[in-house]
């Protein structure tokens, strides 16, 4: 049987996971914004390579009177907006994220966990190590996972007792999340690179591309980190719930004062 720490109490995480979970929806949108500017890009340069390849040379040609110039303008100025709004959020992702997952790896040892493997601060800081932060977050991740099982306090009889829907599904996914997230960094970075070093439409079209690639993988990562991270607060608040309910009572048989608090009796 596991009882609640009471030198480690329980801090809910439910803010600051929806804010994580906004903030991930958010950096989908502004891919999936970014899917549309890259589309677009591609079919301009289908109907009018000339005005493209002119929009991104180093030429002085005035583009914008060419055929599908004022489409290119705008295209890019959309694509500039969604690249500083998606740097912003991204910073603001990561923030809010490691925040929950902070708090999250602390909430263990109150919730029956003695022994973690490792401390809050390292579950943030492994993320900043180069290569630990390839394998060492993840194996953390399942550690709060793990830790947070509400099946593993004993509610026999107590309406507690079911099993969190959404922890079912998602165990699977953890593996997938992870490899979308590695992946999309991989081709983002790729992407970024192809960019600035193209020098042809042609090698501007397979820059075109690897951006809409990368852009679908950041969506799928973020729909399941979205998944991960309301599993792992769902399953916290029930594990706690359940100990809450699991154990015994520590009520005052005095009332609310302890009994030195009381005024002297004169009677």
């Amino acid at each position: 049987m596991e009882y609640v720490s009471q030198s480690q109490p329980f801090k809910s995480t439910r803010q600051v996971a929806l804010w994580t979970m906004l903030l991930l929806g958010f950096l989908a949108m502004l891919e999936g914004i970014n899917i549309v500017a890259n589309a677009v890009e591609l079919f301009l340069v289908s109907q009018h390579p000339e005005t493209v390849a002119s929009s991104l040379s180093d030429s002085d040609a005035d583009f914008t009177e060419m055929p599908g110039g004022t489409l290119q303008v705008a295209v890019g100025l959309i694509a500039l907006g969604v690249g500083g709004f998606s740097f912003l959020a991204y910073l603001a992702t990561v923030v809010v994220f490691l925040i929950w997952m902070h708090r999250s790896y602390g909430n263990l040892k109150s919730l029956g966990i003695s022994n973690t493997e490792y401390s809050p601060g390292w579950a943030v800081g492994s993320w900043f190590v180069p290569f630990v932060n390839l394998v060492r977050p993840y194996g953390i991740t399942k550690e709060i996972w793990f830790g947070s099982d509400p099946d593993d306090v004993n509610t026999e009889g107590s309406p507690l007792g079911s099993t969190l829907q959404m922890a079912k599904i998602v165990t699977p996914m953890f593996g997938l999340w992870w490899a979308m997230w590695i992946i999309s960094n991989i081709f983002n970075n790729i992407s970024t690179r192809w960019s600035f070093r193209s020098s042809t439409l042609d090698d501007h079209v397979t820059s075109f591309w690897l951006a809409i690639i990368a852009s679908v993988l950041t969506i799928v990562a973020a729909i399941l980190a979205i998944s991960v991270v309301n599993a792992i607060t769902k399953r916290q608040e029930e594990k706690y719930k359940r100990l809450m309910a699991a154990s015994p009572p520590t009520t005052n048989p005095y009332g609310a004062l302890p009994p030195s608090m009381y005024p002297p009796s004169y009677a």
